[in-house]
């Protein structure tokens, strides 16, 4: 359904930028019904334009990934027609096709298009990748045959990517059904399309996840070095940085006291520590030990499918061991360098309540101080200082 003054709006603008673009796309909302009535969401998309009416060169804004039926069409000789044959992307691809012969694109604020949602869309039909996978590697190798004479340009990049995106944070990207021979072919077209698409559109995407675009870069099979300094990791690929890790970042997944050992169990969220080695080690008042590392169900970050490498740890120490004092600091180890744990982030804290100020408990004869972070003092005490 079209809201009220969305055929005016779109005309009036038009009328003063005909000459600038083709394409103009107006604001879209998802229109769907459950127990509750009629449900109206703003979508996502929207916030590409800042919500505000204008025209949008693609070159400077290469992520405006409205390509679906919330457009309006300016019918000239020369217009790319629909293709009718394609069953899969048909509107991304006529879209981006018109859009490119202009390299702008306009957006209106008023009015707006209601975009039903059910579960006989064609969308849905595509979404399995029993259905789709095929067609998806053939709507993103037609659009790059077209740019074949030039660079494939970053607008259309990003409107590929935003499609294989969306299916690789859910699971309908990875065809698994198929057999041996024909996966390695299809991961063979699949890899050569992400190798048409910079490691810059990629990190600049706004709806992708930072960890899942570390995912579509190596997804390129290409060779990754790292530079390290006493600051941090340094990631090149082809001779270009595209990305450092300097906040080295931990998550605590519990913080416990059990059978009479403090226990801090956690994970460790570095980025690529599939091409670089970090380790987690912990200093005991003047001694110093690496733990040891597992691989954990946290690599499957957001998704149903492993995504990134988060290797998990636990720490434990028999407080009966303790004579008087231990102050414990877990930090971070890449080759000879130590890192400071920067960030952290709690799941789960059984000693001390995230959403208070508290930093000290008493627990048995032992006095136990959070003093930052994951840097702990555990002190032994008598019963008066207990009291």
């Amino acid at each position: 359904m079209l809201r009220e003054n969305t055929v005016n709006s779109v005309l009036s603008f038009f009328g003063k930028h005909k000459d600038e673009v083709d394409v103009v796309a107006y604001k879209l909302e998802l229109y769907y019904e459950n127990e509750d009535g009629v449900v109206i969401k703003e979508h996502p998309r929207n916030a590409n334009y800042n919500k505000q009416t204008g025209v949008y060169p693609v070159d400077k804004f290469p992520y405006l990934s409205q390509t679906t039926m919330n457009i309006c069409l300016r019918n000239t000789e020369d217009i790319v027609k629909f293709n009718v044959n394609l069953p899969f992307c048909e509107d991304a691809t006529f879209n981006t096709l018109n859009i490119m012969r202009k390299k702008k694109v306009g957006y209106v604020n008023g009015g707006g298009y209601l975009y039903r949602q059910s579960s006989y869309s064609s969308v849905n039909k595509y979404e399995s990748p029993v259905m789709a996978s095929t067609l998806l590697l053939e709507y993103a190798e037609n659009l790059i045959n077209q740019f074949e004479t030039e660079k494939l340009p970053k607008y259309v990049q990003s409107i590929i990517l935003y499609e294989l995106r969306w299916r690789f944070q859910g699971k309908h990207l990875f065809p698994e059904h198929l057999h041996k021979d024909k996966r390695e072919e299809w991961d063979q077209r699949f890899k050569s399309i992400v190798n048409n698409i910079d490691n810059e559109v990629i990190m600049n995407q706004p709806l992708l996840d930072k960890y899942h675009k570390f995912a579509f870069i190596r997804f390129k099979e290409k060779n990754i070095d790292v530079i390290q300094n006493n600051k941090g990791l340094y990631f090149f690929q082809e001779g270009k940085q595209f990305a450092k890790e300097v906040d080295f970042e931990i998550i605590t997944t519990d913080i416990r006291i059990i059978n009479n050992e403090f226990i801090i169990m956690g994970f460790i969220k570095s980025i690529l520590q599939e091409e670089v080695e970090v380790n987690i080690g912990v200093y005991e008042n003047n001694s110093f030990k690496l733990l040891e590392l597992k691989n954990s169900a946290y690599s499957y970050h957001r998704k149903r499918e492993y995504s990134n490498l988060f290797k998990s740890f636990e720490y434990k120490v028999p407080l009966d061991k303790i004579e008087k004092e231990l102050d414990i600091e877990l930090v971070l180890k890449v080759g000879d360098v130590i890192y400071p744990i920067k960030k952290e982030f709690i799941l789960r804290d059984r000693l001390f309540p995230a959403d208070t100020s508290i930093n000290k408990v008493v627990k048995g004869n032992f006095a136990i101080t959070r003093v930052e972070k994951l840097n702990f003092n555990i002190k032994k005490i008598n019963l008066q200082q207990k009291k």
